[in-house]
Order: C-alpha cells, then structure tokens, then sequence
C-alpha cells in the first residue's frame, strides 16, 4: 500500500518562545504578561479517536459467542418459541454475514412475527441490520426493533420500513441483553426469511479490533495513518487559523501513546502525530489542548470515551494505572512547550453507567482525577490542568478541597430535548452561562466550554 507523504514536521524550524504561555489565575486564563487571554475554537474529533458521529470509520460488528442463543415465534397458533439453528443467521463468530444460510419463518407472513436474538449478557451497539441475503422477496416492508434487559419487559426502539431485503435501523447507543426483530407489515403471500441479524457498534475499540481481525495487526495499523495521513493536513490549521480561532482541543486515545498490553510506545512513534499536530499549531499562533478522550477500559459509558458499554476504567486499578502512566509520558514530553495550553484529564468521566452518581461516587471519581492531578504535576509543575464538569456542576468538587492550583474546569453542554426549539434552546444558553459565572466566581478558577451543540 502507498501512502501519501505526510506534511513534514515543523519542530526543526519551530521554537517554544512563539507563543506566551498561559496560566489560570483567579478566574481568568492570562497569559506571561498577565493579559487575560480568552480560548475560543473547535475539536479535532474524530481523528486520533473514532467516535460514531464524527468520523467516516464506519461500524463493526458484534463478535458472537458460545452463550448467544436464538428464538422466533412465527404463529399465534404455535405453543411455544422455536429454537433456532444459529447458523441460519449468520452466527459463525467471524463472518459478516452467510448469506446462502437462512432461517424462515415456514408459512407466510404475519404481524406479530418476530425472531430474539439472546446475546448472553449486556452488549452494546448502535445499529440494528436484518437482512434477507438471497431471499429478498422474502423480505417483509416493515419491521420494529425492541429490547429487553430480561427477556420479559420490552421497550420498542425503532421502526424500519425497506423494500430492498436490508433493513438498517440506527439508533443512538443502547446496552442491553436481548433484541427483537418484530414484523409489523408483512408481504403478502411470501415466507419471512432472513439470513443475518448484525449488530454494529462505532467507536474506537471496535473499529480497531474488526480491522485487526480482517487484515491483522500490521496491516490494521497501517489503515489507520492512512486515514489519519488524509483525514487532516495542514491545510486545516490554515482554515482553523482564518476563521479567527486561536485553540485547538485534540481528542487523543490511550492506544496512541502505549500498547494494548500497557508498554509506552517508542517515544518516536507515541508522539509523532501529537508533535506534528503542537509544531502546525504554533506556526499559526493556535494552542493546543491534549485531551486524553479515550482512557483504558474507558471512563464513561459512551463511544466518546474509545470503548462503548464498558467503563472499566473506574473499576479496574490496572487501567488507573496505565492512565496514570500515559499522561506522565504527555506530561514529560510537552513540559515547557507554550503551545501546549493545558492537560485534559479525563473527557466526560461518569463512574455510573448512565445514571446519575451518588455523593460517594462523585467523591470517588475526584479522587481518581486527584491521582492523575498529582502524577502531571510530578512531570510538569507548569502547565495548566483542565479537570472535567460532567454531567453537571452537581457531579464536581471545588479545586481547592484537593489543593489543585493553575487548573480550568471544563463544561460540555448538549439539550437534545430542546435542539429543535428556538426559546427552548435560548433558555438553555443563558441558564448554563449563568451556572459557569456562579461557579466560577464561587470556586475561584477559569471555566472553558469545551463541547457545546444548540441545533437551531
């Protein structure tokens, strides 16, 4: 494979002395000069971190597994469920799909027909994909996905209607054990058959292991810096730079700095990407703010933290561990670099898996975030430390109950509910602004809106 020749790195021409260094002082960010400076730009996501929405990776499959069972109910007039022989939907573990096997329903189709797929324990994914393989006309014009936690209580998720033998239903993330394929409008006169049930899911850990899986692990990581050759050059810092922006937050994931079994990467190829993405950046005035978004068995439940449905991180003192050793590895390498405006701990850290958290698990994840305040600082004394406000202002500490001092904390705001409502999405803007100036003022530190998205 040829790959396109990389823009070359800026470091030889480059000095640190460019650009001011900045510090948190009170509640503002001000520079070496004590002018208080105001961050304003964008996230390069997507990039050195796949996540769903904002990169063209696509989706993997779920891998199936000995504990994954089938079952369809075709008629009313059946006594009870029939077992289904799995390879009569594409379960081999490694195929995408086996599309000269089917399972079928025997008698034609019908309303309330439908085919569970019990995956064994909870998986996640984001997408449901019924298709008929060579038995299109067998395909119904209508169908309806529900889930279930325990096989007896059922929410529905989705409609699908298609006349094409594939039914794609995308959905936002979902966590759950089984999964029901329903017929809502059948086609007259035809059997229903199916030859594969997939279920996909986009995020960094799948996109990795499903290329690893097809072309091995050479070949996958040679796929990934071509994307990554291609997907940003340096002609995005020139247009990032002509709109006016003088900050880039860099979403990073933990496999760009150490291995899968936890050795630091050789210190040419861990940095490689991050110094070449710091010295564009300073040759155009831009800081940078390295925001470790995918830490090891992930700190949140969502594809946004490199592993969707895991959240192993808060669990697991081995992958405590392995962050820690990481942001000491960014922290030494970037010490004393001005262009290099602050360390993102943790993106968007949730000790639960979706709910709200408990006093003690808000105490406990500060703690965590406290261990990785202290271990940069170790490294690096200087730098700014941006430390997470997620979900909420509810769910964060003051810096001074931990003696934390040059730190920023940063807020995400997103209001789904309101995104198509003008007075509603209003409201919502000045009621979080509000909340940023209390705290601020309150807590005595900077607050930098790291992620926002108002719709209309």
């Amino acid at each position: 494979m040829t790959q396109p020749k990389r823009q070359p790195s800026l470091r030889a021409e480059q000095t640190f002395a460019s650009l001011p260094a900045l510090k948190a002082e009170s509640t503002h960010i001000v520079d070496a000069n004590g002018q208080i400076v105001t961050l304003r730009g964008t996230n390069i996501g997507g990039w050195l971190l796949q996540e769903c929405w904002m990169s063209p990776a696509g989706d993997a499959t779920l891998s199936r597994h000995d504990q994954f069972s089938v079952t369809a109910f075709a008629s009313a007039a059946d006594a009870l469920p029939q077992t289904v022989n799995s390879q009569g939907i594409g379960a081999h573990p490694s195929s995408i799909k086996t599309r000269a096997q089917r399972w079928t329903s025997g008698q034609p189709q019908a309303s309330g027909q439908w085919i569970t797929l019990d995956m064994g324990l909870a998986r996640t994914f984001n997408q449901v994909t019924v298709d008929a393989g060579d038995w299109a006309q067998d395909s119904p014009h209508g169908l309806i996905v529900r889930i279930s936690d325990d096989g007896h209580g059922w929410r529905d998720v989705g409609w699908v209607g298609s006349e094409t033998g594939i039914h794609v239903l995308r959905l936002p993330h979902l966590t759950t054990r089984y999964v029901q394929v329903m017929l809502t409008h059948p086609r007259a006169g035809q059997w229903w058959s199916i030859a594969d049930i997939r279920l996909t899911v986009s995020d960094e850990f799948h996109t990795r292991t499903r290329l690893t899986d097809r072309f091995g692990a050479a070949q996958a990581q040679a796929l990934l810096e071509v994307y990554r050759d291609n997907w940003f050059t340096s002609a995005d810092f020139d247009r990032l730079a002509d709109i006016g922006f003088n900050c880039l937050r860099l979403p990073i994931d933990w496999q760009l700095i150490m291995d899968e079994g936890g050795t630091l990467r050789p210190t040419g190829a861990a940095f490689a990407r991050l110094d070449w993405f710091v010295d564009q950046a300073a040759a155009r005035g831009l800081y940078v703010i390295l925001d470790l978004h995918g830490l090891p068995g992930g700190a949140n439940p969502w594809h946004s933290s490199g592993i969707a449905g895991s959240n192993a991180f808060w669990r697991d003192p081995e992958c405590q561990s392995r962050t820690e050793t990481v942001w000491r590895a960014i922290a030494r390498r970037y010490r004393g670099n001005p262009t290099v405006a602050a360390y993102d701990l943790i993106n968007e850290p949730l000790v639960t898996m979706g709910g709200g958290e408990s006093v003690t698990e808000v105490v406990y994840k500060f703690e965590v975030t406290d261990r990785l305040y202290r271990a940069v600082r170790e490294e690096d004394p200087d730098h700014m430390i941006m430390v997470a406000v997620f979900p909420d202002w509810e769910h964060a500490l003051p810096p001074a109950q931990f003696g934390w001092t040059n730190v920023v904390y940063q807020t995400h705001h997103y209001n789904f509910a309101a995104q198509d409502h003008h007075d509603g999405m209003r409201a919502f803007i000045h009621h979080e602004i509000a909340r940023m100036d209390h705290f601020r003022t309150q807590w005595g530190m900077p607050v930098y809106a790291g992620e926002f998205w108002f719709a209309n």
